[in-house]
């Protein structure tokens, strides 16, 4: 895992490592602001006031422009690093088509946000200040036991157990309110999403005694790893200190002294290894799991093109669904330029069967083919070009009207937008509207717009109109029923909700 770590911060590796060097720059210049006056003062040369000043303000803006430089390369390795790990989860799940993840897209916007954010803290953030900290203990273990033994061995007995401190809790610390402050962002999610069932059963107390039960979990939690924390730090100001008077009361070197008290503040950096490599190993093994995932929706190697002209739909024989088929043995023709509806009751695989035709999942037996070519010798990019795939639950994102509009179609005109707008029945709404606060009925109808203006050889409406009042319906219907050179297929429940198409199909 960590060798494939490696290799996922391989293009920000020149940052990483000139963060480092200027963090090791920054932790040794720091430290002589300490050390140089003690040589001076003790067993170094004789340094007029002034000089020594000279050299200490030279210290002291190298270890400033040294830091700054580090803050720099780290903050441009860390934006680089998450910009290319989530359009590498993206392309991945693209390429995956309707990925099927067990907890569902909460899942990956855990991995997309969550878990990507700790992998890179680990690498812009963790390893720098770690490899300075090993880097500098050794020096200046070295450097003590040059000066004395005896210093030597008390001094490094101290940085050992600077490094040991960290180290101590950690096996309880993180994952107890990790785990409860996820439980309390789900409870949270879910009382926001069925606010109005809760007040329509009057369990707005019950639900919140449930809050209350978490929230003193967490503070149990929080608590007992505050008092680990306090202990760890306690010791880690203590350790530098106790060391630095053993040394001087069995050596009475103030250098040897100074030196652990120097390098003590680059040990900070354990800790954050030590709580954030954990982490980080469980978040990579989520991350890389998504990106892992099997290719469930090739690209064809071989493409194919579509012909001119509208285009007719085939489902040949198709069998849906691994073990227990949705669909077996389906055979359904729509001609080119034909209107069909399509009904049966819920659960007979209708959406099922009409997302094949974009290939968001494929059949596992027969084939489907658009204008006379099979799906899966189309380029993904041409298929879902020519075909407009509107579903029932409205996905609309922040932003204006005319924003969601433009969503795969950047191109579009305000003249155009305002067309499509009123194709949809929906031409009174302003462009600049914004998108979420529209209603439910609306959202449908924007989402028709957007597909209508994309200009689809082929629409597929799937439950797309189900919020539409009578009047609304009847517009619709109207419309559609124009669009003569555009294969249309209306997915319905009942048959009382179609009209105005050529036939009705009913999925048993």
């Amino acid at each position: 895992m960590i060798n494939r770590l490696l290799r996922t911060a391989a293009p920000v590796r020149g940052t990483l490592i000139a963060s480092t060097l200027l963090r090791l720059l920054s932790q040794l210049t720091a430290a002589g602001l300490i050390i140089v006056p003690a040589w001076v003062f003790t067993t170094g040369p004789d340094l007029s006031p002034w000089m020594l000043g000279v050299v200490m303000a030279l210290l002291a803006l190298t270890a400033a422009i040294s830091r700054w430089g580090e803050q720099v390369c780290g903050h441009r390795a860390a934006f680089t690093l998450l910009a290319r790990m989530r359009v590498e989860l993206y392309d991945a799940l693209v390429r995956q088509g309707t990925p099927r993840v067990r907890a569902g897209s909460g899942a990956v916007l855990a991995v997309a946000t969550r878990d990507i954010n700790s992998i890179e803290v680990f690498f812009a953030h963790t390893i720098a200040p770690t490899v300075t900290a090993v880097l500098l203990s050794l020096t200046a273990g070295a450097a003590l036991f040059v000066l004395d033994p005896v210093a030597g061995i008390i001094g490094v007995a101290g940085i050992i157990l600077g490094w040991l401190i960290p180290l101590f809790g950690h096996a309880t610390a993180g994952p107890g309110e990790a785990g409860i402050r996820s439980l309390i962002s789900q409870h949270l999610a879910e009382d926001a999403a069925g606010r109005l069932e809760l007040q329509s059963h009057h369990a707005e107390a019950n639900r919140l005694r449930q809050l209350a039960g978490l929230e003193d979990r967490l503070n149990r939690a929080v608590t007992a790893q505050g008092l680990r924390v306090g202990f760890r730090q306690g010791l880690a100001l203590a350790w530098p200190w106790i060391a630095a008077a053993l040394i001087i009361w069995a050596t009475s070197d103030v250098v040897a002294a100074v030196i652990v008290l120097g390098v003590a503040p680059a040990l900070d950096a354990v800790e954050g290894f030590a709580r954030t490599l954990p982490t980080a190993l469980e978040s990579a093994r989520r991350y890389y799991q998504l990106i892992d995932a099997p290719v469930t929706i090739p690209e064809t190697t071989e493409p194919a093109r579509l012909p001119d002209g509208p285009l007719d739909i085939r489902w040949e024989d198709v069998t849906i669904g691994q073990g227990r088929p949705i669909l077996s043995g389906v055979s359904i023709t729509v001609d080119a330029g034909e209107h069909i509806g399509l009904v049966g009751p819920s659960g007979k695989g209708k959406s099922t069967l009409a997302s094949t035709l974009v290939r968001l999942q494929d059949v596992q037996a027969g084939r489907v083919t658009l204008g006379g070519v099979d799906v899966r010798e189309i380029p993904l990019g041409e298929l879902r070009d020519s075909v407009a795939f509107v579903e029932q639950t409205s996905t609309l994102f922040r932003g204006s009207v005319l924003d969601n509009l433009r969503v795969g179609n950047p191109d579009l005109s305000e003249e155009e937008a305002m067309a499509a707008m009123r194709a949809a029945s929906i031409g009174d709404i302003d462009l600049g509207t914004s998108a979420l606060a529209l209603s439910g009925g609306q959202k449908q109808r924007v989402c028709l717009a957007r597909a209508l203006a994309r200009r689809p050889r082929v629409l597929v409406l799937d439950e797309a109109t189900s919020h539409q009042d009578a009047l609304n319906q009847a517009e619709l219907s109207r419309t559609l029923s124009g669009l003569r050179d555009t294969t249309v297929i209306i997915i319905a429940h009942r048959r009382a909700a179609l009209s105005g198409v050529d036939r009705v199909v009913e999925l048993a």
